[in-house]
């Protein structure tokens, strides 16, 4: 378990809780920040905003490993209300416009602990996008 930061092209990220079948990771993500499109073969994960406003972009139809663009549909989370359910195989990206704090959760839908590097990456790298801020 990390209880320190990890920086992230987009913010930072730390596990605070990790156990049998489910990881909680604390984040927080800069204003234009975004993750690179991926997804989870064998856990499905879950955001919970405190502060500001984050896009959960689902896309469909994007091959895989090639580029993709074709936004299936986005739901947005924020405040203390906010949260979005992300199903393992679920192509998706988060976008935030502003500063944006909260916990991701994931839950392994096998019999044994969360697998931490279950991502496929379709996408080099996050980062931040400031024309995403204007």
């Amino acid at each position: 378990m990390s209880i320190n930061w990890i920086s992230k092209p987009w913010g930072k990220q730390r596990t605070i809780h990790i156990c049998e079948r489910i990881q909680i990771d604390e984040f927080e993500v800069l204003p234009g920040g975004y993750c690179t499109a991926h997804y989870h073969e064998t856990k499905d994960n879950i955001f919970i905003v405190h502060a500001g406003d984050l896009q959960v972009h689902f896309l469909k139809n994007a091959p895989r490993p090639k580029n993709h663009t074709l936004v299936h549909q986005w739901r947005s989370c924020s405040g203390s209300t906010g949260a979005v359910l992300v199903p393992a195989g679920e192509i998706h990206r988060f976008v935030a416009k502003e500063k944006v704090s909260g916990i991701e959760i994931y839950r392994s839908l096998q019999s044994k602990r969360v697998e931490v590097d279950d991502i496929v990456r379709l996408e080099k790298k996050g980062g931040i996008d400031f024309a995403r801020l204007l």
